[in-house]
């Protein structure tokens, strides 16, 4: 068996592709974008070294995580130390960027270089982040409609989105939405036997009750394992590779 793994590209072959399997059975796509990152990994470092990205949010992370990543650029490492906060991104990125090595938290390094320049592209989309000296080279600003321009399909504009056309009407639909909210919110929390305050004013749910296991969960969890027959990891790699399984 060891000779067939072997001769067919060894345990990272392997592993590699049970990540990529692993991630088309989850609806993951980000474990498959290492061969794409990688092609143009290079022109990522360089574009993020010339360029001075600002942030116009007050948390510091994704900067500092940035670089982070320029100063281990040249590393050979397959992991880094865990020594930056993740916050900047997803769980789905969290889980796919730590691992434990012997015992020890670490980064991988592929996929935090390809998570970081990921969530900076979105913030240059979404505004978070900036590029500083870009005014100078095109303002979102002269693409906007001036306020001249607007007034005369303003009244129409608003009609077909249902929305007041003074400033006085607007400030007064959003209170009374408020308020509709306000006492939504409240006849909700008395119906709600879960939710409560504690007396800082510090909102808390109480674990819900235990349900009951139907009688016949046990007799349906038999006839299941009865259907699906186990087989052993060397098994199924023995069938893989004879055609048949």
């Amino acid at each position: 068996m060891r000779q067939i793994i072997r001769k067919n590209g060894g345990i990272t072959y392997f592993k590699n592709n049970y990540e990529l399997l692993s991630a088309l059975h989850n609806n993951n796509y980000l474990p498959l974008l290492q061969p794409y990152y990688r092609r143009h990994r290079a022109t990522f470092f360089r574009l993020t070294q010339q360029l001075s990205i600002r942030t116009t949010v007050q948390s510091k992370g994704l900067l500092q995580a940035l670089d982070f990543i320029q100063e281990r650029r040249n590393s050979h490492a397959e992991y880094l130390p865990n020594e930056i906060g993740l916050s900047f991104t997803t769980p789905r990125w969290r889980k796919l960027i730590r691992h434990k090595v012997d015992g020890e938290m670490k980064l991988h390094k592929g996929h935090l270089e390809a998570c970081i320049f990921s969530v900076i592209g979105d913030g240059l989309s979404n505004g978070d982040l900036y590029i500083a000296g870009s005014e100078q080279f095109a303002d979102y600003r002269t693409q906007l409609l001036s306020w001249e321009a607007c007034q005369p399909i303003l009244k129409d504009y608003c009609e077909a989105v249902q929305l007041p056309t003074t400033s006085t009407e607007f400030i007064s639909q959003l209170r009374e939405q408020m308020q509709q909210m306000i006492e939504q919110v409240d006849e909700a929390y008395t119906e709600n036997d879960t939710f409560y305050f504690d007396q800082n004013g510090k909102p808390h749910l109480r674990q819900l009750p235990k349900r009951t296991v139907p009688d016949n969960a046990e007799e349906l969890q038999d006839e299941m394992k009865s259907r699906m027959p186990e087989r052993h990891l060397l098994d199924v790699l023995h069938g893989l590779f004879s055609g048949y399984m």
